[in-house]
């Protein structure tokens, strides 16, 4: 699994596999730790669950359907 931060809106968001943002940073440096963290291993050896990347009205949303 390979991250990357990207400047965003004026944040720097963390980024899996070109499409799916883990989280965001004011911080550059921040989110450099982070990242840099991830990608020597740290976190799930693998794709982030999709449930961590959710906001709850996602999962209730995804729920009642």
């Amino acid at each position: 699994m390979s991250y990357k931060v990207e400047e965003i809106d004026g944040e720097y968001a963390i980024i899996e596999n070109d499409k799916l943002t883990i989280n965001s940073y004011k911080n550059r440096r921040k989110a450099n730790e982070v990242c840099r963290g991830l990608n020597l291993g740290k976190g799930f050896g693998g794709a982030t669950p999709l449930f961590f990347t959710q906001t709850i009205t996602d999962f209730i949303s995804e729920e009642s359907e």
